[in-house]
């Protein structure tokens, strides 16, 4: 866990938002979703408690999934926000410079490009080298993939992510 408030930490005082966010960058769209019928397979108790709460024989302050069903519930959001986004901005899959999604499971991420038919070269993964870094998986990953070069001035870039209660969201943005 230190390591990984150190790597964040580091990210956050290395990040250059000018770079990031160039003036020229377009949103094309943004789709975001909240899905109740799905609030229950990933979750964790709401509110903050004191330690003697938390230290009570029947406390539960510990994230909750279903494991199979945030999958397939994960992918499904995924991919199908993604299609509403290229399509409400007229561009198609096989345009995306680069796709950044959240980096939550590699699996997922296979099964979400599959399905979209994105090349695996086009996305930006680091979950290898990262891990799951929650709220900051997608930042750190564009930022990666903008020190490596990976987007060039009008190239198409998707970011999207699902998360707990089950919402999700896509954006798709001309670099």
């Amino acid at each position: 866990f230190g390591r990984l408030l150190r790597l964040l930490r580091e990210r956050v005082d290395e990040l250059d938002l000018a770079r990031l966010h160039p003036p020229r960058a377009l949103l094309l769209h943004l789709a975001p979703r909240a899905d109740r019928r799905k609030q229950l397979v990933l979750r964790v108790p709401a509110g903050e408690r004191r330690a003697e709460e938390l230290a009570a024989p029947d406390a539960d302050p510990w994230m909750r999934m279903d494991g199979q069903e945030v999958f397939r519930a994960a992918v499904e959001h995924l991919v199908s926000l993604t299609r509403e986004v290229l399509d409400v901005a007229g561009v198609g899959a096989d345009e995306v410079g680069l796709l950044v999604p959240h980096q939550a499971n590699v699996r997922i991420i296979r099964m979400m490009i599959k399905q979209l038919g994105i090349d695996p070269d086009r996305v930006g993964v680091n979950l290898d080298r990262c891990g799951n870094t929650s709220a900051a998986s997608i930042p750190i990953a564009l930022d990666d993939a903008v020190r490596a070069g990976r987007l060039a001035e009008g190239d198409i870039l998707v970011l999207n992510a699902v998360g707990g209660g089950l919402t999700a969201g896509a954006v798709v943005a001309r670099w």
